[in-house]
């Protein structure tokens, strides 16, 4: 992801809030056995986590500096 223009990589990332939102149902089940919360709860983070990427998809773009 490091050789990735900043365009791409806030592209990336848009596709995997998409991949979340489009597997919540199953990804919840499993974050919820392997954390013990209730399926809507994991649920709910795994939406909290979909808005971060989308956020920081959009900002990938945005930023001015040095690509590392």
């Amino acid at each position: 992801m490091v050789n990735l223009s900043p365009t791409r990589r806030g592209r990336f990332l848009f596709a995997v809030a998409a991949s979340v939102r489009r597997n919540s149902a199953e990804l919840a089940v499993l974050f919820s056995q392997e954390h013990g919360k209730p399926p809507h709860q994991a649920a709910g983070e795994l939406e909290d986590a979909a808005r971060y990427l989308e956020y920081f998809g959009g900002l990938a773009d945005k930023l001015s500096g040095a690509d590392h």
